[in-house]
């Protein structure tokens, strides 16, 4: 699998009108999950996550323990699906929003 992903970060900076549109944060995060599997594949490997968006291992293994995250498991690889981490990522990066709503 090559790693020719956007940053996550520029992702969000590139698609950053849209989302300050939103009226409510649920429209908010059903818009980042399109983004989301736009941008990256629908489900990724577990490995990735942590690379891909910058979220910490034990923000969300618990997640995926219990099941609440849709995910396959093909031999020892676990992948998760990715809309799923839209909730995780408006709260890691909420300061990149939060900024250029204050400069705009």
């Amino acid at each position: 699998m090559s790693n020719n992903f956007p940053k996550i970060e520029d992702v969000l900076k590139n698609n950053l009108i849209p989302l300050k549109n939103c009226k409510t944060k649920e429209h908010q995060i059903k818009l980042l999950e399109k983004i989301l599997n736009k941008n990256y594949r629908v489900f990724l490997p577990k490995y990735y996550i942590t690379k891909l968006f910058n979220i910490k291992p034990y923000r969300y293994n618990p997640l995926v323990d219990s099941g609440e995250f849709p995910s396959l498991k093909i031999g020892s690889r676990i992948s998760i699906k990715t809309s799923c981490f839209a909730p995780l990522i408006l709260s890691q990066y909420k300061n990149i929003l939060e900024a250029n709503n204050a400069n705009n």
